[in-house]
């Protein structure tokens, strides 16, 4: 240990008080000369966040489970998540985190898939604080059945399927409905709106000096899909993954999508109203078809 390192322990000696000369073993064969200064800045940070007995326990325990089981790596390249959890939803949802770490890590089966894991649950603590010690929860069971990449979209869909209710949100991940989960399996080169959201932004800006909102069409219960974009004023809603199409084809086909819509919020002054159109304008129409 480094002098540094000494200072720093000292310092946080009444916190560490109740960690166990057993765990101290743990802690610094999983965590070798400079990952222990990584683990003790850590530590400091969570204690900034919380002296509560219960985040420094579960944060011990889960260095040690992670540390020795997949590697030191895994458990540090977890902690910005976790920071971030406390800074957007407080303690309750970090408690959790720490607590499930050592359960859901070897079910994301690699590190790829576990890194992934963490950014999910990182972009989920900005966007729905409430959900994060539910989502965590659920996340081993998830996994089981579905990829981390299936598991992401599960996620994203209860977000946008919510509308941004936060009650509604944390009823959809507290209650999984396990007969759609099939619904959200993906493979490999499959492409779900969330992974080319940003770029579309910056598409429809360039394009037509536009920034629509875009949203995702909710998986409904049982797992019907919807299949069809539509639009109402700036409010742009598209399905989750466009069926039948995968890799670049996929997102030149939400390209396409977007690329129309845009052109009819930019065009067309005024909706289309039931009875006016002829037959191939309702075709046409129906591309894009108005929610109903």
């Amino acid at each position: 240990m480094s002098g540094l390192s000494f200072e720093k322990l000292l310092s946080s000696a009444e916190m560490t008080a109740g960690v166990s000369s057993a765990s101290w073993d743990g802690i610094h064969a999983a965590f070798p000369a400079a990952m222990f200064d990584q683990w003790l800045d850590g530590l400091r940070q969570f204690e900034a966040m919380s002296n509560a007995p219960v985040i420094i326990n579960r944060y011990v325990a889960a260095s040690i489970a992670l540390g020795t089981r997949i590697g030191a790596d895994a458990f540090l390249g977890a902690l910005p998540t976790a920071l971030t959890i406390g800074r957007y939803g407080g303690s309750r949802g970090v408690e959790e985190f720490l607590g499930m770490l050592p359960l859901i890590a070897p079910e994301a089966k690699d590190a790829a898939a576990f890194v992934m894991w963490l950014r999910t649950i990182e972009e989920l603590s900005t966007q729905a604080p409430e959900s994060v010690a539910a989502v965590v929860r659920q996340s081993s069971l998830i996994l089981s059945r579905l990829s981390v990449r299936g598991f992401r979209s599960w996620v994203f869909n209860g977000i946008h399927a919510a509308k941004g209710d936060a009650t509604s949100r944390l009823a959809y991940f507290s209650d999984v409905d396990t007969q759609s989960l099939s619904s959200f399996e993906r493979s490999a080169d499959d492409v779900v709106l969330a992974d080319v959201e940003r770029p579309l932004r910056a598409f429809c800006r360039a394009l037509w000096n536009v920034q629509p909102a875009l949203r995702s069409a909710a998986i409904r219960p049982g797992g019907k899909a919807v299949r069809r974009s539509s639009f109402d004023g700036l409010f742009v809603q598209l399905p989750v993954v466009y069926s039948g199409y995968r890799g670049s084809r996929a997102s030149a086909h939400f390209f396409a999508a977007v690329a129309h819509v845009a052109a009819h919020i930019v065009h067309t002054r005024a909706r289309f109203e039931r009875g006016t159109l002829k037959p191939l304008q309702i075709a046409l129409v129906g591309l894009i078809v108005w929610p109903s």
